[in-house]
């Protein structure tokens, strides 16, 4: 077994496409595929279904891949370590993120930039997303993982992740289909909403009441979605937002959450356009994006997908 294999297996686990993974390792997918086959006749395990559709992961690799993952950033931690002098002075970017997803994100995150990447460290900025927007432009922040913004003034997007906006009620709320729902059947319901206009999931939640000519019941606003959760636990009302945000709620029952059909929010990573893309800011970008990856296929980030391709960045 070469580490090459594990490489290319790694990649195409997370990203669940052989193109996707075949784009961001920079190699042909004939060749990937190649490895990989010779990798499951070793193994002697088959670990990708191919389907006219794309791929499904085995039960054989699904249990490979966070061992894969954990083998190949201990490699690249020995390689990085014999390369650096032994006093290394680190070097910090500042990442900007809501406070909802500073709590799901801060640990995964630090751990893995401290393992693959010693040499840098990263300050979180947990602010609403106006705000984080006006610091990026101005310079003051290297990066930040956001919802599609209204406005990309200014702004460079690289897609992220997709997530169903669901319903998020107490158990004991029982007016709704507990299945899936259409934004119509949230006629006359007192929502509890996000205070900020500007942001992804409540742009989405208001244009999509419009669309299907429905008045918005508001039983409450808060800035933050800790806030939301605690007014929906009292009985103040549900909310609208992604699974993610009230896993813990979710896991220990104290919430629900119905997807509703057709409404989607798009996590984003967000540049300044006039950023210089420096070899930090490069590593910083790919350390996100496999974080997140990591946290969507192993289930930690409830109910998303990866999406779009690391489109090559130009210095």
């Amino acid at each position: 077994m070469e580490v090459r294999q594990l490489r290319y297996f790694a990649s195409v686990a997370r990203e669940g496409s052989f193109g996707r993974a075949a784009v961001r390792l920079n190699v042909a997918q004939p060749a990937l595929s190649r490895q990989i086959k010779k990798l499951e006749e070793e193994l002697g395990v088959e670990l990708f279904v191919r389907h006219p559709h794309g791929i499904t992961m085995t039960a054989a690799a699904r249990n490979l891949a966070p061992r894969a993952e954990h083998i190949l950033e201990e490699i690249d931690g020995f390689r990085h370590a014999l390369e650096q002098p032994d006093a290394v002075e680190k070097r910090c970017l500042r990442i900007g993120v809501s406070p909802g997803t500073a709590e799901l994100l801060a640990y995964p995150l630090s751990q893995l930039i401290q393992r693959r990447h010693p040499q840098l460290t990263c300050e979180f900025v947990s602010m609403l997303m106006p705000a984080r927007a006006d610091l990026l432009r101005e310079g003051q922040m290297a990066l930040s993982v956001m919802n599609r913004p209204r406005s990309l003034n200014g702004l460079r997007i690289l897609p992220l992740l997709r997530e169903p906006l669901c319903l998020i009620h107490r158990p004991d709320d029982t007016r709704l289909d507990p299945v899936s729902i259409d934004i119509a059947d949230l006629a006359g319901i007192a929502l509890i909403l996000g205070g900020d206009r500007d942001s992804g999931v409540r742009s989405i939640i208001e244009e999509a009441f419009s669309s299907v000519g429905l008045r918005l019941t508001v039983a409450a606003v808060a800035n933050t979605a800790g806030t939301c959760k605690a007014l929906v636990r009292e009985g103040v009302g549900p909310t609208i937002h992604v699974a993610a945000m009230a896993r813990a709620e979710l896991e220990r029952g104290e919430l629900c959450a119905v997807p509703i059909r057709g409404l989607y929010s798009v996590r984003v990573i967000a540049l300044s356009e006039e950023a210089e893309m420096t070899p930090d800011l490069r590593l910083m970008i790919d350390t996100v994006r496999d974080c997140f990856a990591d946290l969507v296929h192993s289930g930690r980030w409830l109910r998303a997908e990866m999406i779009g391709c690391p489109a090559p960045i130009e210095a």
